[in-house]
Order: C-alpha cells, then structure tokens, then sequence
C-alpha cells in the first residue's frame, strides 16, 4: 500500500515539471500491498491526472504556505488510504499542479539497481507515450520521470535510501493552464510591486531625515544587552520586514585601525520570485527618487563593494543608503536597503 508522503511547504528546486528532484519527505508507514493494487492505484491516478483528480478528492481539508491538500472520495480512499491529493501552488521556479503523492514501500536492503529495476517493470508500462528522463539527485538517489502534452501530465519517481524507508516516491501530477493560487512572494503581484517601491520610498524618506540623529526617531525598544540594536517603531508596506536600527558598529574608529563607526537603518525584504535585473531595478528607481538632492550615485567599485548601488551624500553629514541582494537558493532572492550614518 502506499504511504502518505508529506510534500507541501517542502522547498522544490531545480524542477522542470515540478518534482526534479524532490526534497525526502516525511512519510507515514502502511502496510505493503501487491504490485496488483500498485498498479490499479497508478492506473487510477494517471487516468484522472488531466481533469485534475476530480474523480478522486472530495473537499480541502487543509491549507498550508504551499498549497491544500484534499479529503479523498470514498472508492479511492478504500483504493489508496496512504494517498494524498493536493494543489500545489506556484512558486518562483514551478507552475500550479495538482498532484496525488505517496511511497511505495520496498524492504531497506533493496539496491538502487533492484529499485531502477522494480520501476522499469511496475511503473513505465503504465505511461507508454509519454517522454522519459532519469538521473540521480545530489544525494545520490535516482529520479525518473515521464511527461506528456502541454500543460504537461507527468509521473515522477525517486528512490528513497533513508534509515526509515527503503521505498519509492512516487508523484503523479498534472500542471494547470493558468496559475490561480500562489506561494507567498513567490511572483509578487501588481500590488505588492507599488506595496515595496512605497515601502522603499518611506523608508529613504524618514531614514535619510533620522540620520543625523543616529535614526534616533525610528528606534523602538532595545533588544541587546548593549542598548545599541532597536528595531524599528514603525513598519515601511508588508514586503520590507525584518527592520531595525543597528548601532553595534557606533565605536569603531578608523583611525585606530578599525572601520568607520556608524549606525545603521536596514531592511530586508523574504524571498521574492522573479527576475532578479527588475526586482532590483523597482528598489533602485525608488531609492533615487526618493533621496536628498545632495545624495549622488556612487559607481566606483572601491566604495560600492558588493552592494549592487549606492548612494552617498555630498553634503556635511557622512550619509550613504545602499541596495544589497541575496541568492536564496530557491529561486527568489532577498533584497536589503541599509542608510549609514558615519561618525568618523
């Protein structure tokens, strides 16, 4: 018998149709049945996979960050209990899917040859037609995959070497024609692209108006010990998070051989799907219509480090606000505004 495969909130990458290779996921073990009852499960699944499994799910039972996960009808749930029926939202690498998801359990010691072999005998004969691709995921587990049409159907498999399962992932699926739900900040929405160019804009505003002070006016409570890291007491929109006013550098002195002391306002944003050249062209159009006209843009790669822009004032105060990002590894990236203010 199957068993139920935990698969959403569990990070995809690198996919092409949506499990190449997927994450191990937690697993509940049933009790094996026959390859007879794989097959009409696999049978089953394939058959329904284009009308999205509406044959075979009943209502949401439940909702998390990447996607819901479906009450089955009652003949597959007598068919199938360990399956699980789920709409997996689009992220920043992969399209909506539905999909029906468990493991096929095999005794620990099964090789990964004896695996390669139980697939190609129990699993390929079901999908004639379709276009097959394998290959081994960085933990050297093998993957294979079959694909048809456009949105593609497909039937996805790896092989599953942990201490607790011996068995075979297996994932059948089907991609929808337009993507209806999201994983949060997976694409951002016309919304939140002006929510982020307003929050940046605000941000600029009133930290390039604080600086002076050591953002004194934007400090909430201290959360060190030291007294020299607030976060902030007010927010910049929903896509800027994790604000804060950081003083820990305030007592270094360049002339003693340490860095300029400083204090700093940053931002961060989660993070965001999409083309990282428009994301950070949103920031910077924001930023640069938002700064003092004594703040001029600073190209000269000593000054601008890693930092992707920057901008420094040529006025009396030692005043700079740059723009940072981050590859997350997951196809978004995070993005961070920081305004300094020099004190020597």
């Amino acid at each position: 018998m199957l068993r139920r495969a935990v698969v959403l909130g569990i990070t995809l990458a690198l996919l092409s149709t949506g499990s190449s290779p997927v994450a191990r996921a937690a697993s509940r073990t049933l009790i094996p049945m026959t390859t007879v009852q794989l097959h009409k499960i696999m049978t089953a699944a394939i058959a329904a996979a284009p009308a999205y499994f509406a044959s075979l799910r009943g209502g949401v039972w439940s909702t998390v960050e990447g996607g819901s996960y479906f009450h089955l009808k009652p003949a597959f749930a007598k068919l199938c209990p360990g399956c699980a029926v789920a709409d997996e939202f689009a992220n920043a690498q992969v399209n909506e899917r539905f999909t029906v998801s468990g493991e096929w359990p095999l005794p620990l010691g099964t090789t990964l040859a004896q695996k390669a072999a139980f697939v190609q005998k129990n699993f390929a004969p079901l999908v004639k037609g379709y276009v097959y691709t394998h290959g081994k995921t960085d933990d050297g587990e093998l993957w294979f995959e079959w694909t048809k049409g456009a949105p593609a159907t497909f039937m996805y498999l790896v092989t599953d070497r942990s201490k607790t399962a011996g068995g075979i992932q297996i994932r059948v699926g089907h991609f929808v024609r337009v993507n209806v739900h999201y994983v949060k900040w997976a694409r951002l929405t016309p919304g939140e692209r002006t929510d982020l160019a307003n929050g940046v804009t605000e941000l600029v505003v009133a930290g390039t108006a604080s600086g002076t002070t050591n953002f004194s006016s934007l400090r909430g409570p201290a959360t060190s010990s030291a007294n020299n890291f607030f976060h902030t007491n007010q927010t910049f929109g929903t896509v800027l998070t994790g604000c804060d006013v950081d003083g820990m550098f305030a007592n270094e002195n360049a002339a003693e051989g340490g860095g300029p002391g400083k204090w700093i306002l940053e931002c961060e944003t989660p993070g965001l799907g999409g083309p990282k050249a428009d994301i950070l062209e949103l920031i910077r159009s924001a930023v640069a219509g938002s700064l003092p006209n004594d703040f001029t843009a600073t190209t000269d790669p000593k000054y601008l480090g890693d930092s992707a822009y920057r901008w420094d004032s040529t006025g009396s105060e030692l005043l700079s606000v740059e723009i940072d990002s981050y590859d997350e590894g997951n196809g978004t990236n995070s993005y961070r505004i920081l305004i300094y203010h020099y004190l020597n």
